[in-house]
């Protein structure tokens, strides 16, 4: 979640956010799970040698975290979906390496087409709770995009 960050400028110049993620969604999971699942497994090795895929509680796309955090923050936002290319452009004009560039642009692409959509209950079946909402997050990082 901590990388929507990155969305504050364009929401506090413009009341927008750009990205190529379409109508895709992600399960972005909050930086406290991630941080207690560590812990968790670093000190019970109850999941040594595991893969886990651990997820926030539900997969939103980039227009539906706009309008959380515009719900936040008491101001109407809007998604505008571009293109890859201009994406890249723009991460490119912003001093980003290409290569930098090109595997984030990947990266959206593979949200926009359904690949990254998927939740797990693993935060809950490790923690014993349920994983921490986007909303919350947003909340409680209001200020940044004000």
């Amino acid at each position: 979640m901590s990388n929507v960050l990155e969305w504050a400028t364009s929401i506090r110049a413009e009341g927008v956010v750009r990205a190529c993620t379409g109508g895709g969604s992600v399960a972005y999971i909050h930086p406290d799970d991630v941080a207690a699942v560590a812990t968790k497994v670093l000190l019970t090795e109850q999941h040594k040698g595991e893969s886990l895929h651990i997820t926030g509680p539900e997969a939103m796309s980039y227009s539906e975290m706009t309008a959380a955090i515009g719900a936040v923050i008491g101001k109407a936002l809007r998604f505008e979906c571009i293109s890859a290319v201009e994406v890249q452009k723009r991460l490119v004009a912003r001093g980003i390496q290409i290569t930098e560039a090109e595997a984030l642009v990947s990266l959206w692409c593979a949200i926009r087409e359904g690949y990254l959509a998927s939740v797990t209950d693993q935060v809950n079946q490790i923690l014993g709770e349920k994983p921490i909402t986007f909303q919350h997050w947003a909340g409680q990082n209001a200020a940044a995009f004000c």
